[in-house]
């Protein structure tokens, strides 16, 4: 399915970024007391950040290797989280090209998939609204 492929390289992309942001953190902040606070130092930090890109870019090319998305270390929340991301997103560029029918309803499509995944996953979220799932526009999940 093509927009769960789209859903996978999104999470794969924000996860990176993420990863990448902790590194560059650690890299140039000054945090003099972290150690008393944290118990190990701002360099140890970052190479726990760095083992941590790392191993999860060995697990992306693992995943590409053999088309399995289970093989990426991502947990079910972040997973949801990321999904719902992803559905915000397609909103967005929704609005932004409402003149474009065509690229409006594409995206509308690929929101409405993303939640219904995430329903899926989460089937006690089908007792809330379809409101707040719809991102608090007018669309139908059905």
């Amino acid at each position: 399915m093509k927009t769960e492929k789209e859903i996978q390289s999104f999470i794969i992309s924000r996860k990176i970024q993420g990863l990448k942001a902790v590194v560059s953190y650690y890299k140039d902040a000054r945090l003099p007391e972290h150690k008393e606070i944290h118990g190990y130092s701002q360099a140890e930090a970052l190479n726990r950040a760095e083992e941590k890109l790392e191993s999860f870019l060995i697990d992306v090319r693992n995943y590409q290797e053999h088309k399995r998305f289970e093989l990426l270390e991502i947990s079910k929340q972040e997973k949801a989280n990321y999904i719902r991301s992803y559905a915000i997103d397609q909103r967005q560029k929704a609005d932004d090209f409402r003149d474009n029918h065509y690229i409006k309803f594409a995206s509308l499509r690929r929101c409405i998939k993303a939640i219904q995944q995430l329903k899926g996953m989460y089937p006690e979220l089908g007792i809330y609204s379809n409101h707040w799932l719809s991102l608090h526009k007018r669309i139908s999940l059905n």
